[in-house]
């Protein structure tokens, strides 16, 4: 079953909170890479709820559309085979 929008949001905000810590707090080294990464998460969440509300607002609801968020979930699961692939 695929995440929610809630999910989406609450991840958005943990992404959110985590980038305000590393630019702050974090050293120069470790920053750029990581903030780098975090934009794009934060890039990836705010499409797929942009496309989720884009769909939700049509007369009729594509739901396949809807649930992948128009092609969306595509680039945060290539995301994560990527971060899997450099891990391990």
């Amino acid at each position: 079953m695929l995440p929610t929008n809630q999910y989406f949001r609450s991840q958005l905000k943990v992404v959110d909170s985590r980038l305000k810590q590393l630019e702050r707090f974090g050293t120069e080294r470790v920053r750029a890479a990581a903030l780098e990464q975090l934009r794009e998460e934060r890039e990836i969440l705010n499409l797929v709820l942009l496309n989720r509300r884009v769909e939700a607002a049509k007369r009729v609801v594509d739901l396949r559309r809807w649930r992948t968020a128009n092609g969306a979930l595509a680039l945060a699961e290539d995301e994560t085979e990527v971060k899997a692939a450099l891990a391990g």
